[in-house]
């Protein structure tokens, strides 16, 4: 069973490169040689072609012209997004490293904040006691 599912397959690859062959570029070369051969042999080609017709698209130059382009944008758009998730991975890079010296600069807000609330705390502590020292000598 096995080995006639093999056969189908190779004669199904077969059928799409004949198929493939007289549907290309060289079309015309390769009618040619079919051409040459014995009637018997052109008859057989000929099956084994429009059974292949069947699992192929026609060749259409136009319809190829349009791959191509598309092709070339794909790949084209395929390196705008590389390049762009290569941005997104760095700019998240630089937002941690961001965020990391936001937090450093605001603790040390924080620690700048407290000494200037003790500077003016003993500042006003310090006011208090002169005061208090300048009316007990009068």
């Amino acid at each position: 069973k096995k080995c006639i599912e093999s056969i189908k397959s190779i004669i199904l690859l077969c059928e799409i490169i004949l198929a493939m062959v007289v549907s290309c570029d060289n079309k015309n070369d390769h009618i040619g040689k079919i051409m040459s051969l014995k009637e018997e042999s052109q008859a057989s080609l000929q099956i084994l072609i429009q059974a292949g017709m069947n699992h192929v698209i026609p060749y259409d130059p136009i319809q190829k012209h349009k791959y191509e382009e598309l092709s070339k944008n794909y790949l084209l758009l395929e390196e705008k997004y590389q390049i762009s998730e290569n941005n997104n991975m760095r700019l998240e890079e630089s937002l941690k490293l961001e965020k990391k010296e936001m937090n450093e600069v605001l603790k040390e807000n924080d620690s700048l904040r407290e000494k200037i609330s003790k500077i003016s705390s003993d500042s006003v502590n310090m006011a208090l006691s002169n005061k208090q020292n300048i009316e007990m000598k009068e």
